[in-house]
């Protein structure tokens, strides 16, 4: 009877063992007590491109062959596991194959205490993408805190670029000498360049908020962002990598882009840096806006400044958004952009072609403006050179004007007097700026609310029914002037 179960245990474990090595989807080594392969699974074929056979045929030198730099560390192992060790584990163990070296996780354990172990086992997972994973994930965690970083930074500079403005603008409003009021005009347009730069840099490293939102804007605008942020990294590279690469632009006319308007910038300086990654040592990018039947967009390069090994023009989809990692194609169908890649004998190019919906027709007709007179104005500003030369700027034009640095007290002098506009700064005492506007709001509607802010908000959409205008500091006065009057234009217009 005994016997019979000991043939049954044998053919029901021949069984077993015939599945286990041929369908398991891990590869599986077996080893005797000389660390020689005996046996492997079926596996171990698509893992090292080596066959079953040919590695068997090694004996003890198969450890050599796959396992290039620890084979013998892992015979050591097998050794203990036969002197009754129970399991052997170890991450990051470097496989060589005939497709690459790769990483893996082992583990090793006995077979056959029939009366002792007389082989070893061992099973391999492949942990190559999940290590790559984990470094990509690394990489992006690291980005997360140089954009925080970053982002502290550029609120830090536009604090001190709008104090030296209030300063510029304040000089200029007491002097008379015209030299002085020269040197002011250039250090404002210094810093006002400086501020654009700035803020063109939060806006593209911004999280998805009001920066990504679909909004109607000027295609000249756009792209002139795109081309700004592009050059930025030119300069990094004229410096570091001796190259030199220039942007040429020539715009036909413009158009109003109604889309996700942030991440057309991300894909117009992602082809950018693609185009100029293909330039040798010097070469010119240019950009030509096209308005005909439909509106084109081009981006081209010269075949005598590239490099014919790095340029890869047959196809797109090997390009990506730099920002996100998304393939181009999948970027621009999110916006429902049509990208063509096109070839002459002398050029590259990229052709975007924007479609009819989301081409604003009324983007180029005259604006109702009407100018900020007459009217009844409450400045909450904690900054004093500021809040002078505010309303000072205010009384000049024929309006009333009270002043306060506190949220609170403007809330208090809006009730008892009726107000046409409450400007306010986001960090003034007692309530922020936002609750002031929306507080306003709530005791009369038309009043106009504007909101000066030194950082980026997460979502503009959330405040667009609370504040009429947001305006990052720094600002230039006549650019202040202007949004108002275009508010105030609407507002007539309604009504």
């Amino acid at each position: 009877m005994s016997v019979v179960r000991t043939s049954i245990f044998a053919e029901d474990l021949s069984q077993y063992e015939l599945q286990h090595f041929q369908f398991s989807p891990f590869p599986i080594l077996r080893f005797n007590r000389n660390a020689e392969l005996t046996k492997c699974s079926s596996a171990v074929d698509d893992f090292t491109g080596c066959s079953q056979d040919e590695l068997i045929s090694q004996g003890s030198a198969a450890l050599k062959t796959i396992f290039i730099y620890d084979s013998e560390r892992i015979k050591n192992a097998i050794n203990e596991i036969f002197d009754g060790r129970q399991f052997y584990r170890k991450d990051e163990i470097k496989i060589a194959s005939k497709y690459g070296e790769k990483l893996a996780r082992i583990t090793i354990y006995p077979v056959r205490r029939i009366p002792k172990t007389d082989s070893v086992e061992m099973i391999i997972e492949d942990i190559t993408e999940l290590r790559s994973l984990k470094e990509k994930i690394n990489a992006v965690n690291r980005l997360h805190l140089l954009r925080d970083i970053t982002m502290g930074f550029l609120h830090d500079l536009n604090s001190g670029i709008n104090n030296i403005m209030d300063s510029a603008q304040l000089l200029r409003n007491n002097t008379n000498n015209e030299s002085v009021i020269n040197e002011v005009v250039r250090i404002e347009a210094e810093a006002s360049n400086i501020a654009v730069q700035a803020k063109r840099i939060q806006n593209s490293i911004a999280q998805k908020g009001y920066f990504y939102e679909k909004r109607l804007e000027s295609l000249i605008t756009i792209t002139d962002d795109a081309i700004e942020f592009s050059q930025m990294q030119f300069k990094v590279e004229n410096e570091e990598k001796q190259r030199k690469i220039s942007i040429e632009k020539n715009y036909s006319a413009d158009a109003g882009i109604m889309a996700d308007n942030g991440l057309l910038r991300e894909i117009l300086i992602s082809l950018i840096l693609r185009l100029s990654a293909s330039i040798s040592q010097a070469g010119v990018i240019k950009i030509e806006l096209l308005i005909a039947s439909d509106v084109q967009l081009s981006l081209s390069v010269s075949k005598n400044d590239i490099n014919q090994e790095t340029i890869q023009m047959a196809q797109l989809s090997g390009m990506v958004n730099v920002f996100s990692g998304i393939d181009i194609y999948h970027s621009a169908e999110k916006i429902g952009l049509k990208l063509f890649v096109e070839e002459s004998v002398e050029i590259y190019s990229i052709k975007i072609i924007f479609p009819q919906r989301l081409i604003d027709n009324k983007k180029n007709q005259h604006a109702v403006s009407v100018n900020p007179r007459g009217l009844c104005i409450i400045i909450a500003e904690p900054d004093e050179a500021l809040k002078k030369i505010l309303s000072g700027l205010f009384l000049e034009m024929n309006n009333t004007v009270f002043t306060c640095g506190d949220g609170n007290e403007a809330i208090a002098e809006f009730k008892k007097n009726q107000y046409d506009m409450v400007i306010s700064d986001y960090d003034i005492s007692g309530i922020t700026g936002i609750e002031l506007a929306a507080r306003v709001k709530e005791l009369n509607e038309e009043t106009v609310t504007i909101v000066f802010s030194s950082w980026e908000f997460d979502d503009m959409s959330l405040y667009k029914n609370v504040a009429d205008l947001i305006v990052p500091k720094p600002f230039a006065l006549n650019s202040l002037i202007e949004d108002i009057s275009q508010i105030l234009g609407k507002k007539a217009k309604r009504n």
